[in-house]
């Protein structure tokens, strides 16, 4: 198991227990694109979802219920794969 796949491991176990910089690079492993900023929210676009993803950040962290519902985007992603 490489280290990419350790943080993943540990985001799916507790997504709170990461920073918003390791949320952003496992949203690029799978496919996102860092499409814009709009003030403090950092917008991801995924070809396979039909809305965008908006997480808002300060002082360099989201808060836990935007970590929640990207690790619950993630899961979907992985069972469809």
């Amino acid at each position: 198991m490489n280290q990419s796949q350790k943080v993943l491991a540990k985001f799916l176990r507790n997504p709170t227990s990461l920073r918003y910089s390791e949320v952003h690079k496992i949203l690029i492993e799978f496919g996102f694109q860092h499409k814009r900023i709009s003030g403090s929210h950092n917008i991801y676009q995924n070809i396979t979802l039909p809305a965008d993803i908006s997480i808002p950040i300060h002082n360099n962290d989201c808060k836990d219920v935007y970590k929640k519902e990207v690790a619950k985007i993630i899961k979907k992603i992985i069972k469809t794969r």
